[in-house]
């Protein structure tokens, strides 16, 4: 059951990223010209990164509740200590050849990180429970 809930809840969250990322993506441009603020408007090619790191942080979400509801909360800890590692890392190797990409690619690193942390945890915490699962009887 639980299982079935974060599926749903996964394919609602890409659903709504993908809803969201269209609208956003069309509207952007027309709020961009009201707020009438130069800089914005020159560095509008950074909105599909910001947006994608966002979308990767929501998905991750999903094994997180997963993982929560479970009382694992160690992988959560641990993929964010790591995340606050490959952050840094990361804008730092980038800063010297794509200094105004550096900060977006390394958010997309560092969810990427926590989500795929997070992914891999619950499968195995998944695998662990259902080959501890009792045997149905059959009547």
């Amino acid at each position: 059951a639980m299982q079935r809930q974060l599926r749903t809840m996964l394919l609602h969250t890409l659903l709504v990223a993908v809803g969201f990322s269209i609208v956003s993506w069309f509207v952007l441009p027309y709020l961009l010209s009201w707020i009438h603020n130069p800089v914005y408007t020159h560095y509008l090619w950074l909105y599909p990164w910001v947006l994608f790191a966002t979308v990767v942080n929501a998905v991750g979400m999903v094994p997180h509740y997963g993982l929560y509801a479970r009382g694992v909360d160690r992988p959560i800890i641990r993929s964010h200590i790591a995340a606050l590692i490959v952050f840094p890392l990361t804008v730092w190797g980038l800063s010297r050849i794509q200094p105004v990409l550096a900060v977006p690619l390394g958010l997309n690193v560092a969810f990427l990180t926590i989500l795929l942390w997070k992914a891999s945890a619950y499968f195995k915490a998944f695998r662990s429970d259902e080959a501890h699962a009792p045997i149905p009887q059959t009547t």
